[in-house]
């Protein structure tokens, strides 16, 4: 699934070039390549993915870890406590830091770049920038939907440090 989410975000633009220029012809200017439109989702699940994304990538990016804990699963909640998932936040936020050769206290901003849902499960493209737009990372994030409501699925061996 990341394969296919990394594919759809990173295809080449599919407008065809304008013809090349012969030495005996007058240069054409090649057109500006147009702006590809966001991408729109189509179905209701797929819709409220996108908004619950976005709702735990704002918390994300306001480091209000409680708030992010809220929108993992229900079974992940029950191995991986909201301290534990804290300092896994941190720590994944440190080493981005890091990797990025910013300071400690540098603010990263989460944003949803990318939503793709089959039936019961759903995978988000997270792009990770500076506050200047500076971009340091993409992450996917699996989601999976309980009961009509999506929640984050984690594995608490990735995500929680005991």
């Amino acid at each position: 699934m990341i394969a296919a989410l990394l594919a759809v975000a990173c295809a080449p633009d599919p407008t065809p070039l304008p013809p090349t220029a012969t030495a005996s012809a007058t240069p054409t200017p090649i057109a500006a390549t147009p702006t590809p439109r966001p991408r729109v989702e189509r179905t209701p699940e797929a819709q409220a993915l996108r908004l619950r994304a976005q709702a735990f990538t704002l918390a994300r990016t306001d480091a209000r870890f409680d708030d992010t804990y809220l929108f993992t699963s229900p079974e992940f909640k029950e191995v991986c406590g909201p301290d534990a998932w804290h300092y896994g936040l941190l720590a994944d936020g440190n080493s981005t830091r890091a990797w990025g050769g910013l300071d400690d206290d540098a603010l990263l901003v989460w944003t949803v770049t990318l939503v793709e849902v089959t039936s019961v499960s759903g995978s988000t493209l997270v792009s990770v920038a500076t506050d200047t737009g500076r971009g340091l990372d993409l992450l996917s994030y699996t989601w999976v939907m309980i009961d009509g409501e999506w929640w984050l699925d984690e594995s608490p061996e990735d995500a929680c440090v005991f």
